[in-house]
C-alpha cells in the first residue's frame, strides 16, 4: 500500500516480522505476506511484497535497485484491474492507485462505491493520491468519495500540496 514498513523485532524466539501500518499486514523476511488473523481476508492480503534488485556491497551496506547501465527494471507483478472477479469498488481503489482514469470511470459507472473505507483496507481516495492524478482525484470526489482520516497524513508524505489544499477545502 506503499507505506513505510515498520521492523517488528520479537524476541528470539518468535520471528522478525515488517508490519505495513496502513493495511495492518505482517510480512516475513523473505516479503511473503502472513496469514494476519486480525485483519480481514482482501485481495491485498493474497500478495506478497515486490522485492527490488539489490545487491550487498559489504558487510553492512545493501545496494537497492540497478545502475543505469545494468540491466532494465523487470516489470511489477502485472494487476488485473479489469478483473470482473472483483468487486466494482476494489477495481476503482487499483484503478486508482495505477492511475488508470479509464478504468476509473468504468468501476464508477458499475456502481463503485467512492466513500469505501474498511480499516485495514485501502481506500478510492487514498489510492488516487498514492496514484498521482489529480484528476482521479477530482473524478473520486465528484462521485462521493471523501477523504479519510490517514489522507492528509499520506499527502504530506508524498509532498502533493495539491492534494493537502484540496483535503484543507474540503475540510472547511
Amino acid at each position: 500500500m506503499r507505506c513505510a514498513l515498520q521492523l517488528v523485532d520479537h524476541d528470539r524466539q518468535a520471528p522478525t516480522v515488517f508490519l505495513d501500518p496502513c493495511s495492518g499486514l505482517n510480512y516475513d523476511t523473505a516479503g511473503r505476506a502472513l496469514t494476519n488473523t486480525h485483519v480481514a481476508e482482501s485481495d491485498a492480503t493474497r500478495f506478497n511484497l515486490y522485492i527490488p534488485p539489490h545487491s550487498f556491497a559489504g558487510n553492512s551496506l545493501l545496494k537497492i535497485g540497478l545502475n543505469p547501465k545494468d540491466l532494465p527494471l523487470p516489470d511489477p507483478p502485472e494487476i488485473q484491474i479489469h478483473d470482473q472477479h472483483l468487486s466494482p469498488t476494489q477495481r476503482l481503489i487499483l484503478a486508482a492507485e495505477y492511475n488508470d482514469l479509464d478504468a476509473a470511470r468504468a468501476a464508477i459507472n458499475e456502481g463503485a462505491n467512492a466513500n469505501y473505507f474498511r480499516l485495514g483496507e485501502n481506500n478510492p481516495f487514498t489510492a488516487a493520491i498514492i496514484g498521482g492524478s489529480m484528476e482521479l482525484i477530482d473524478l473520486i470526489v465528484e462521485a462521493g468519495g471523501h477523504p479519510k482520516s490517514s489522507s492528509l497524513e499520506i499527502a504530506e508524505i508524498m509532498e502533493r500540496d495539491d492534494v493537502i489544499d484540496l483535503i484543507k477545502d474540503l475540510d472547511e
